[in-house]
Formats: structure tokens, sequence, C-alpha cells
């Protein structure tokens, strides 16, 4: 049995060890969110240090550290990274090569790489995002569900909501 393994059992059979690493992987999901980068419960598992702050209460080692090792949520958001820089600085030597990569993909795919693109700016503060308190929250989202689905993510992008 592996550490996560064990982990899983811990979380099993004590509620409150369970309750604490929810509220923990809480903060660290918002965190990865932040940062443009999807984990889930699951994945933080994976990792010792937040395995860690769980069981003692404080934030042992470094968590983003470990998950740019292990994760692959962590790594593709990198190598996205690097490919954006290359692509925005034509004197990189990556410049090219990335370019000639964005032209070879059928458009869909480049679509999609644009978002990622895209995302990567925001989490980087080219794109501004005002933070909503919980109460701000809930008021919008209660604003949006108003109207019809079709319109429901503009207006929730219209009001702040992600």
């Amino acid at each position: 049995m592996n550490n996560t393994a064990s982990f899983k059992a811990l979380l099993e059979t004590d509620a409150g060890l369970n309750s604490k690493f929810q509220e923990v992987a809480a903060g660290y999901i918002q965190e990865a969110h932040d940062a443009g980068i999807r984990v889930t419960l699951n994945d933080l598992m994976e990792l010792s240090a937040v395995r860690l702050h769980a069981m003692t209460g404080e934030a042992i080692g470094d968590w983003q550290a470990e998950a740019n090792a292990q994760l692959p949520a962590f790594q593709r958001r990198a190598e996205e990274e690097a490919a954006m820089q290359a692509i925005m600085d034509n004197q990189s030597e990556r410049h090219d090569e990335e370019l000639e990569r964005l032209a070879a993909m059928r458009p869909e795919e480049r679509m999609s790489a644009a978002r990622s693109m895209r995302q990567t700016q925001r989490v980087q503060g080219s794109i501004t995002k005002r933070d909503l308190t919980p109460q701000e929250r809930a008021t919008a989202i209660a604003e949006v569900a108003k109207y019809p689905r079709s319109m429901q993510i503009g207006k929730a992008r219209e009001l702040g909501l992600e």
C-alpha cells in the first residue's frame, strides 16, 4: 500500500481528517484555478505536501514544485506558457517553430490553443478580472439564473463570473 492509498484509507475512517483535507484542498484548488490550472481532489491527494498540510495543519514543503513535477495539468500549463512566450518574442529561437506548429494545426486545434494562450495572458495579468465577494458572487449567480440558457454564459462573463 503506497502513501496515497494509506491516506485515502485514513480519510475513509477519520471524518475530522477528511473535513480538514477538504478544507485544505479547496484552498489549493482555488490557488491552482487562479493560475489557470484545473486540479481535482484526487490530483492533490497525490502530493505529499498537501497530505502533510491536511494532517498537521501547517503548510509543509512546496506543493507547487511537487505539482509541477508530478501533475500533467501543471506540466501542460508550463509548456503552454513557454510556447506563448516564444510566439510573442520575435527574437526567440522557438518563435518560428511555434508559429509553424500552430499553422500545421486544424482550425479547431488552433482555436483551442488560442483560448489556452488567452487564459495564460489572464493569469499573467494582461487581462483584468474583477474579484467578487461571496455575497456579490451569490447575487451574480442568482441574476444569471434568471436568463435563458442561451444567454447565461454571456451574462455571467458580464457580471465577472467565470
